[in-house]
């Protein structure tokens, strides 16, 4: 059983590990170059080998994160608006909201 310390040396060496998916931020319009997807979309994504989550309406794939996550938590928010549960944990703050825009891959379409 692999077990990871939470330390930010470790975290460096895991996260150098993974390929980080080449994205452009959200504009303040909350447009840009990443497709947006329906809360349908999201749903289909809902389970710890395929996990997308809606955070403050934009779309992260966390599916290779969950390994690393401190606590299997995060599964709970699989294909939903998970974004009372990560505003609600303090820990979030900070380094996790930084983390989080490496798995941005879209935004809520909603129209």
């Amino acid at each position: 059983m692999l077990v990871l310390v939470s330390t930010p040396f470790l975290y460096t060496k895991i996260k150098a590990k993974l390929t980080p998916i080449n994205i452009q931020p959200v504009t303040e319009s909350g447009k840009s170059d990443l497709p947006a997807f329906t809360l349908d979309d999201l749903a289909k994504h809902n389970d710890v080998v395929d996990c997308w989550l809606l955070i403050n309406q934009n779309i992260y794939d966390v599916t290779e994160y969950i390994p690393m996550h401190p606590n299997n938590d995060i599964v709970a928010g699989c294909g939903l608006d998970a974004t009372d549960m990560f505003q609600g944990e303090r820990k979030h703050r900070g380094e996790a909201a930084n983390i989080l825009d490496d798995y941005l891959i879209g935004y809520l379409d909603l129209k």
